[in-house]
């Protein structure tokens, strides 16, 4: 015997041997949200609805910049935010390129060591795409470190061949930097620029 039944918005009879749901209300399903609910026969049938926040997440891509904060782009208007930094240590002071490849540019220093190269590993790399100073060796030619108790900044030179030189004497062993002190590795010139000193440090703010 046949078991007639009729559908949740009481418009229809269907078989409920053969069918789950009313064959007729599923077939007029509408699969946008302007569909009123009570012609769609079962609540699992319902078509999920993304509100505008769900679409404006959907949309963030992540990117990383080149000083390694992670940011978030909308893609509907290019809106860009920063939503994490990664926690670099404070600027201390700079390196300005005065002569040689990537002239007029700067390099800033940071707390503790810094190791100056052409890789792109080391905290100053001195290379500028395909135009560079061959004569610098790649990984830790040499070593500008800053002190912060003694708020004193050194040079060294590092493992080259070829010598680092202090207001162009050569540099045989540490020595500390005055600002606007020069260093010269290679064709390339380097102007010691300080921040921190007996009037400023990032410790004492």
């Amino acid at each position: 015997m046949t078991k007639m039944v009729r559908c949740s918005a009481g418009l229809h009879q269907y078989d409920a041997d053969r069918h789950s749901i009313c064959p007729h209300c599923s077939a007029n399903i509408l699969m946008d949200d302007t569909q009123p609910s009570s012609n769609i026969g079962d609540e699992k049938t319902r078509p999920v609805r993304r509100s505008s926040e769900d679409q404006d997440v959907a949309t963030l891509d992540l990117s990383v910049s080149h000083d390694g904060t992670t940011m978030a782009s909308d893609n509907k208007d290019n809106a860009t935010q920063v939503v994490r930094t990664d926690g670099n240590r404070p600027v201390v002071g700079w390196l300005v390129i005065i002569e040689g490849p990537g002239k007029g540019a700067s390099k800033p220093l940071y707390h503790g060591s810094n190791t100056i190269g052409r890789a792109n590993d080391q905290t100053i790399s001195l290379t500028f795409g395909a135009d560079h100073d061959d004569e610098i060796a790649r990984d830790g030619h040499a070593r500008l470190t800053y002190d912060p108790k003694g708020k004193t900044f050194y040079i060294q030179h590092g493992e080259a061949a070829n010598l680092t030189y202090l207001n162009d004497a050569p540099l045989l062993e540490p020595k500390p930097l005055q600002s606007h002190d020069q260093i010269t590795i290679g064709k390339t010139r380097l102007l010691f620029i300080p921040l921190c000193d007996d009037k400023f440090d990032w410790d004492h703010l």
